[in-house]
Order: structure tokens, then sequence, then C-alpha cells
């Protein structure tokens, strides 16, 4: 989510320079209920410290309202598809969330 958030802030910055400001947040969706529980809640995770640094920046961005980060399930996150073996219908579903159009060959 910390790679997220970073990638977010650079193009909220490009988009600015370029007179694009964004109106609103930038949407991150994670199925991780311990990375969302920790980008919203503003108390300290003591025996997490080394992942500490990656984390305040998250938080601060969405104090900030320049993220907004919403917690989905696993099945709705097309994501997915990239981190993890899956079948090929999953594959298709996927391609399809991401706009990357249905390649199904009509002979399969």
């Amino acid at each position: 989510m910390s790679e997220a958030s970073r990638e977010a802030k650079w193009l909220r910055t490009l988009t600015t320079e370029l007179g694009l400001a964004p109106r609103r947040a930038t949407d991150i969706y994670t199925d991780s209920s311990g990375a969302y529980s920790l980008a919203r809640n503003p108390e300290g995770h003591n025996r997490l410290k080394h992942i500490d640094t990656h984390y305040h920046f998250v938080r601060e961005l969405v104090a900030s309202q320049q993220v907004s980060i919403t917690q989905i399930g696993t099945d709705d996150n097309a994501a997915d598809v990239f981190t993890k073996v899956t079948g090929i219908d999953r594959l298709h579903d996927s391609m399809l969330q991401l706009g990357l159009g249905d390649n199904r060959r009509a002979d399969a």
C-alpha cells in the first residue's frame, strides 16, 4: 500500500503541475485488513516498528485527503491476478476488471 500511495502522490503532483489538479482523493483499494487498519488507525503499533515509516507516510496522505483507502474483498481485487496463481476464468475476469478487454478465443 505504501508503494501505491507513493505512486498516487507522484501522479497527483504531476497532474497538478500540468494544470489538472485532482478534485478529490485518489482511491486505493486493498484486500488486506491489516494494511487497511494500519493506514486508517492513528494509534501506534509497537510490534511493527520496521514498517512504521511506510505507514506514517500513508497515514499522512489519508489525513491530508490526498488518498482514500477502501477495503475490498479478495474476489473483487482485480490486481490479485498479479500476486497469486489463478485459474483461466479468474484471469479473464480480472482482465475485464482492469480494462484489458476479453481476450478469450472464440474456439476455446
